[in-house]
């Protein structure tokens, strides 16, 4: 398993959601589907931006129970990923985006050990794998 499926799969548990099973099996559905299927619904589009890609993440700050400020750190952490993904394959345009959310995560950073213990903001700002 990757470090970011990981932490996608860990991540409503973390943030508190008192039905995390079900939040981490939605999200690790859209997560493997894209990866098996390029034509999955989950794929990327094209113009699509990062934000769009990961809207569905957001969904989480409506589970019962969440610390929202946590889900924030976690989603942005993922989206830290996936525009470092993004600038690995070549999307120049992603690289100043990506260097603000690393500043930002990297202050929140020592406030959330238990998501840092899975993937780092540097972790997240070197990624060159999406799987």
């Amino acid at each position: 398993m990757s470090k970011l499926r990981d932490l996608i799969e860990q991540g409503p548990a973390l943030c508190g959601a008192k039905n995390a099973a079900r939040w981490s099996k939605s999200f690790l559905l859209q997560f493997d589907d894209e990866l098996q299927d390029p034509s999955s619904v989950f794929a990327a589009r094209e113009r699509e931006t990062v934000a769009e890609r990961l809207e569905t993440l957001w969904a989480l700050k409506q589970a019962r129970g969440i610390d929202e400020l946590k889900v924030e750190y976690w989603g942005n952490l993922i989206t830290l990923a996936a525009l470092s993904y993004g600038v690995s394959k070549g999307i120049e345009a992603m690289r100043e985006q990506q260097e603000v959310f690393k500043r930002i995560l990297i202050d929140q950073e020592p406030q959330y050990p238990d998501i840092s213990a899975l993937m780092t903001v540097q972790e997240a700002s070197t990624l060159g794998n999406w799987a």
